[in-house]
């Protein structure tokens, strides 16, 4: 997280190195918090009530004669509410599947996510008007088909929290085999240190190098080759493949590569009934909905899945606008999958 100037002048106030100390201790403890359904512990409940008091104290004292320090302090005041919420939300921990249901068919927010598919679909013809390469097509390469982006965005939610599970907080990577457009890389970019796109079709690969660099997509990578002989998978933690051949025996080549030279520990995400026949074969187990894990037992995965569950649903990799006295919080947060909690009327985080 950069801080600016005037944040780096912070540091040198006496009553900002105070509250910075109960600071980095209560994100200390939080890093020691166990997932589990515990409730929260005594240290971190007495570290939040000194930070809380110390910063008022010093608001108080301060007064009219360091008008500015009083100022920031006092923001600082107006923001640790929305600390406090989020320390609350982490303890005890609660078990959220991976992959919630709605019981209702009505549920609104299953229709909600049938509109936001049809708008999904609606851009996608708009971004790639493109007719398929004919020695693409030879190949036996799929047009750019496009996945219901609900579905896509659960899976990913699913997978990310399952990496924070796996102790995988930092350079995270997705790769998407045969990305078409590129606009899964759109979707899945806030997510990733590094998303990489692999097609085959020289026309849909510089249609993706073209909509990702208009979309300012910074850490997106287009590669031009057949994923077949692609030896990329092994540095990914998160695989995408929809079906992207038409013809049985090369899906098959493609699924062995991706399967082979990926790590054991790699989650797939391969949204079509032919790979839920064929996964335990390939060396994987099944996480829930489309997504599969590399190299583990069904009981291993089990483990794995569980411990997913008690991760938050926060994924995304930039932290909140808040002050920056409170980063060491937010940042042993983010780890757990927890950031403040956002009014999406307001727009307060």
């Amino acid at each position: 997280m950069q801080r600016s100037f005037g944040e780096k002048k912070q540091d040198a106030w006496p009553e900002t190195a105070a509250i910075r100390r109960l600071v980095a201790s209560l994100a200390t403890e939080l890093e020691k918090l166990p997932h589990s359904g515990a409730a929260i512990p005594p240290e971190i409940l007495k570290l939040g009530r000194a930070i809380g008091d110390l910063a008022r104290s010093n608001a108080m004292s301060l007064g009219e004669a360091d008008a500015v320090k009083a100022q920031v302090i006092r923001g600082w005041i107006s923001s640790w509410p929305r600390i406090e919420a989020l320390l609350q939300a982490q303890c005890p921990a609660v078990a959220r599947p991976l992959f919630p249901e709605f019981e209702d068919p009505l549920h609104p927010r299953r229709l909600q996510a049938e509109l936001a598919n049809q708008f999904a679909h609606g851009q996608h013809r708009l971004l790639n008007t493109l007719t398929q390469d004919a020695d693409t097509e030879v190949e036996g390469a799929f047009s750019d088909i496009s996945l219901p982006l609900s579905v896509f965005l659960e899976n990913i939610h699913a997978a990310c929290r399952v990496l924070l599970a796996l102790g995988r907080h930092e350079d995270r990577r997705f790769v998407d085999i045969g990305c078409g457009s590129g606009e899964k890389l759109l979707a899945a970019a806030p997510c990733f240190e590094r998303v990489t796109g692999v097609e085959i079709d020289p026309g849909y690969a510089a249609l993706a190098r073209d909509i990702t660099h208009r979309a300012r997509i910074g850490n997106a990578d287009i590669v031009e080759t057949d994923a077949r002989t692609y030896e990329g998978c092994a540095q990914q933690d998160v695989i995408y493949f929809y079906r992207p051949m038409r013809y049985p025996k090369a899906l098959a080549q493609l699924e062995s590569q991706v399967v082979e030279t990926c790590r054991a520990g790699t989650l797939l995400i391969a949204p079509y009934e032919g790979f839920r026949y064929k996964f335990k074969e390939l060396g994987c187990a099944h996480l829930g909905g489309f997504l599969y894990v590399s190299g583990l037992e069904d009981a291993e995965a089990e483990v794995l899945r569980k411990k997913a569950e008690l991760i938050g649903p926060h994924v995304k990799r930039e932290l909140p606008e808040l002050p920056k006295i409170w980063a060491p919080i937010l940042e042993a947060s983010r780890l757990r999958g927890f950031s403040p909690l956002v009014n999406r009327y307001s727009g307060t985080w």
